[in-house]
């Protein structure tokens, strides 16, 4: 009979090392397909699905911050100007750090309403609460 450590390091080699991220929340990478000179998001509807925001929100935060006009095709949204995936992508993750996740609890349990001429970003997880910039840029 074999000792209790060996059984144990042969049971540990047996195992499998998951290298599988163990976040709840990932924020989605846009799907960059061209059309001409324009960029299209094909997967913008997804994107506002996994961050519970608007779809013309999401794409007003991307006119304002990438200087192009936009437009909503269905579950696709087109920027009106020719730009790398990466671009995009760190675009969607700054507006996911302002418009989604909590600044105290880290979570993304979180939605916008507004106060009086304020908008607040509140937490459904910590409770806590703070205001937000509205865009003044919205999809044509």
């Amino acid at each position: 009979m074999e000792s209790y450590e060996a059984l144990l390091d042969r049971a540990y080699s047996l195992l499998k090392h998951d290298t599988k991220s163990t976040e709840r929340f990932v924020v989605p990478q846009a799907e960059i397909m061209y059309d001409g000179r324009n960029t299209v998001v094909r997967n913008l509807k997804e994107i506002s699905e996994r961050l519970r925001r608007e779809p013309g929100h999401i794409l007003g935060y991307l006119a304002k911050e990438l200087g192009c006009p936009v437009v909503m095709d269905g579950p696709r949204g087109v920027l009106k100007s020719k730009l790398s995936g990466e671009q995009v992508n760190s675009r969607i993750q700054d507006y996911t750090n302002k418009f989604v996740m909590c600044l105290e609890c880290h979570r993304p349990d979180t939605h916008m309403e507004k106060a009086g001429r304020v908008t607040m970003l509140i937490c459904e997880s910590c409770g806590a609460q703070r205001p937000v910039h509205t865009l003044r840029v919205g999809p044509s």
